[in-house]
């Protein structure tokens, strides 16, 4: 079947569809041509990404669901469901006991309560509201769908706002032109590549820089020339990994982010792996580490 074919069966818009195929959700053949051609299997898959989206289902459940154990995907979808609808049960009683004549201080110590089984990704969208905080959510996302429990947490959480409310990242404006820039390339699917690369590598790093040296002697190599160093980007590197050193990214930030997420400290734990056995194999070049968040 060609695509329009496919939307009318599905119930889906073509760029739904292309967004679904970049994801890796759907891989249909694509013919001499340059068409792709939808098998029934892809049909199928399509369908069941259609009725789980019309549930809300997000993109990485989907993905659970269609590749790995969909029964327990689901389970833990719907359970995490059950809670979002008991918390915004909780919210809505809140919201109406001052007008039944409830304590005012009362409700803020409920409401306190309540927040604190919000996830990290909920709280911090509600502390940073618009670009910033979606920004913050598309780099770290995937680590911070977790609640905020104990005094530990709470305390790192707090570390997380204060620095990312006082952290100062400004750029020369033709440095941060490039960055705009590049940013505009880092769309979902981009940062879904990445990431995936950054797993492997952290499942495996022997056998990741193994099946990719060529290429990463290359880039080594590339970054030692004198065109790389007069270049802008270059000049964005420095003048990003500065802006590191001095605001307390990598001394301040992390370690709270780590605090924070038991799931990003383990990711932490094994690109300092990473980083250890590309040292071992490629020596130790000025800002080569693998470790970049």
């Amino acid at each position: 079947m060609r695509i329009r074919e496919v939307c009318t069966a599905c119930g889906l818009t073509k760029k739904a569809i292309e967004y679904y195929a970049a994801q890796g959700l759907v891989r249909p053949a694509v013919s001499e041509n340059g068409y792709r051609d939808f098998s029934a299997e892809d049909v199928g898959r399509l369908e069941k990404i259609a009725l789980l989206r019309r549930l809300d289902l997000p993109v990485a459940r989907i993905r659970a669901v269609l590749d790995g154990d969909g029964a327990a995907a689901l389970c833990a979808a719907a359970a995490e469901r059950r809670r979002e609808i008991a918390a915004e049960g909780e919210r809505l009683a809140l919201l109406q006991a001052p007008s039944q004549g409830g304590d005012w201080a009362s409700i803020a110590a409920q409401a306190d309560a309540l927040e604190r089984k919000q996830t990290i990704q909920r709280r911090l969208l509600r502390a940073f509201p618009g670009g910033y905080g979606q920004y913050l959510c598309l780099h770290f996302g995937r680590f911070l769908d977790e609640p905020v429990v104990g005094p530990e947490q709470q305390a790192a959480f707090a570390a997380v706002v204060d620095f990312l409310d006082r952290a100062d990242f400004s750029l020369p404006p033709d440095l941060q032109a490039l960055l705009d820039e590049a940013a505009g390339c880092w769309d979902a699917a981009f940062e879904q590549r990445a990431f995936a690369n950054l797993n492997e590598m952290v499942a495996d790093a022997d056998a990741y820089l193994e099946r990719h040296a060529e290429s990463i002697v290359a880039y080594l190599q590339l970054r030692q020339s004198e065109a790389f160093r007069a270049s802008p980007a270059w000049r964005l590197q420095e003048a990003l990994a500065r802006l590191q050193r001095e605001t307390g990214y990598d001394t301040v930030f992390l370690p709270a982010l780590e605090r924070l997420s038991p799931s990003y400290r383990r990711y932490r734990e094994g690109l300092a792996r990473a980083d250890a056995a590309f040292r071992v194999r490629f020596g130790d070049p000025e800002c080569e580490k693998t470790d970049r968040k």
